[in-house]
């Protein structure tokens, strides 16, 4: 993951502590779980005329399915149910599995 730089996705602007309940998360129970700790890293791009902003770690992994876990955490369900009212709903948030083989990636995308 990188930041873009490029002004146009500078300037874009996401709902204050939007990110905060997906970092403590990403802290919580994906890498203070693992004994070493691990690394959290967020990034934002545009992609066409959306902003895209990730959250992930290294961590334990998804120990429940996304969709249950965005819909009974409290933190999480906060920041979908922000993410639609800032976008009129065309905004989502994806909970899955990184990519990269361990731990969890949460994806914003505006």
């Amino acid at each position: 993951m990188r930041l873009d730089d490029r002004p146009r996705a500078r300037a874009a602007r996401i709902p204050g502590l939007l990110l905060q309940p997906l970092v403590e998360n990403a802290v919580g129970h994906g890498i203070a779980p693992v004994p070493g700790g691990g690394t959290v890293r967020i990034g934002a791009r545009l992609d066409g005329d959306r902003l895209v902003v990730e959250v992930e770690d290294d961590g334990a992994g998804l120990r429940r399915d996304a969709a249950t876990l965005i819909r009974d955490d409290h933190g999480l369900g906060n920041v979908k149910r922000r993410i639609a009212t800032a976008t009129r709903g065309r905004g989502t948030l994806e909970l899955g599995p990184s990519p990269h083989g361990r731990g969890t990636l949460a994806r914003i995308t505006l």
